[in-house]
């Protein structure tokens, strides 16, 4: 019989009682950070000729550790893959040409005889994190193995999922089973890597094999005339859709939908648009990015721009839920104060215009963020929008476009170094008194 050496990697307590009550002579190791490093101290306790190796996810139930090899078969390293690649769990070692080698890498022994026979492993501990952080909630982890599946919703790991090499290429790889990273095995060593997100550890492999979750939809209106025409047209589509109605104030509407949503980030689309033919909701966020929102562009079909004004917007729901008091960001509006990122697909038809006051409304607005964002970054793409929003424009209503694009692009200059003033700009009472201020001669 053989010396049987088991490295435990943690949490498969039940799996090594079952082994030593087969094998009582078994050894159980601890895990020495690899499994080369762990290995040569087995060899130095090693008795026989030959030992086991097993690490302790393996799933040995029905396996025969009286094999032997063939005699010609008796310097070399004999391994049984596991579900999905060849560097399996279950070995067979020599010692004496293992000492004799002393290989840097342990497949770089120079004879592997890799075996056909499958031997599957036994699940890892799983980790429900919801909505929270995914690289703050794995950093945040007393991991109970050396590898720990971490799932935004409930999770059944089974043999079908993709298992990372515990030696050999490929080593100790983080891996993602779903389209936007919400489920995913982490091995314990990546804790110390991860500062703001996944990214940061270098061996990533992604297995999409299940779905990604769909993200709430929710329609904020308020007093446009068009709002029940375009939230049917987006009902008729995702019958799903929730709407927000009535709330005065863009972030006290935002918190709404962040608390009547049941997922991680919803979708807002907004009463001005009328949804793109094209558009499906099918993005999903990538959860191995730090929180996020994501910005889609719209067309404006008053003066043909596109870009992410009046596009449909994936707010990250906690992100809404903890942002400060208005008062205190340190933006004009939601978009301008945390982190997002544009992402270049069409979404929406902007349909402001329909009456003076609103065509001038929603420019006035536009141009003093565009005009803030260009005295930050001189970006000529902004400079482009700016002069474009001041001088063209077609359809009704067309002058009060230009208008108010130009009225806000003064009222920024105007008060360039006043916060609380420029911040009057997104509330609907002053935008209104302000308008009748200077207009109300010519209506």
């Amino acid at each position: 019989m053989h010396d049987i050496f088991i490295v435990d990697l943690g949490s498969h307590d039940n799996n090594i009682q079952s082994i030593t009550a087969r094998y009582p002579h078994a050894q159980i190791t601890r895990f020495y950070g690899d499994v080369l490093s762990t290995l040569t101290r087995c060899v130095r306790k090693a008795n026989t000729k030959h030992f086991w190796f097993i690490i302790s996810c393996a799933d040995i139930e029905n396996f025969d550790l009286d094999w032997d090899p063939t005699p010609w078969e008796n310097n070399q390293i004999h391994a049984w893959p596991t579900t999905n690649q060849k560097y399996g769990d279950v070995l067979l070692i020599p010692k004496q040409q293992f000492l004799q080698q002393q290989p840097e890498k342990l497949h770089w022994f120079k004879h592997v005889n890799y075996h056909a026979e499958v031997i599957a492993r036994v699940p890892w501990p799983v980790m429900v994190y919801h909505d929270k952080d995914f690289t703050a909630c794995v950093k945040q982890t007393d991991f109970v193995s050396e590898y720990q599946y971490f799932s935004a919703e409930s999770f059944v790991s089974t043999s079908a999922h993709a298992e990372p090499a515990l030696w050999g290429e490929e080593i100790l790889q983080l891996i993602s089973y779903s389209a936007d990273n919400a489920t995913c095995l982490v091995p314990r060593v990546a804790q110390s890597y991860l500062h703001t997100q996944a990214y940061d550890y270098s061996t990533l492999a992604k297995h999409p094999c299940l779905p990604s979750q769909a993200q709430d939809i929710v329609f904020i209106s308020y007093d446009e005339p068009q709002a029940d025409e375009n939230y049917a047209i987006l009902q008729q589509r995702f019958p799903q859709a929730k709407r927000v109605h009535g709330v005065e104030g863009m972030e006290h509407a935002l918190r709404r939908a962040a608390e009547i949503s049941s997922t991680p980030w919803f979708y807002a689309t907004f009463a001005k648009t009328r949804l793109h033919e094209d558009w499906d909701f099918s993005f999903v966020p990538d959860r191995w990015q730090e929180p996020k929102h994501y910005i889609f562009n719209a067309i404006n079909n008053s003066n043909d721009l596109c870009y992410g004004h009046m596009g449909i917007i994936l707010y990250h729901k906690n992100l809404v839920l903890a942002a400060p008091n208005w008062d205190s960001i340190s933006g004009m509006d939601y978009t301008m104060s945390f982190a997002t990122e544009s992402i270049p697909i069409v979404s929406v038809y902007g349909e402001f215009a329909t009456d003076p006051y609103r065509a001038w409304r929603t420019a006035f607005r536009e141009t003093a963020k565009l005009t803030q964002w260009y005295l930050d970054n001189k970006c000529i793409e902004t400079k482009y929008r700016i002069h474009v929003w001041c001088n063209h424009a077609t359809g009704e209503h067309a002058e009060w476009v230009m208008r108010g694009a130009k009225d806000g692009v003064k009222y920024f200059e105007d008060n360039l170094s006043d916060t609380r003033a420029l911040k009057r700009m997104f509330r609907w009472d002053w935008l209104n008194e302000h308008f009748l201020k200077l207009y109300a001669h010519d209506l």
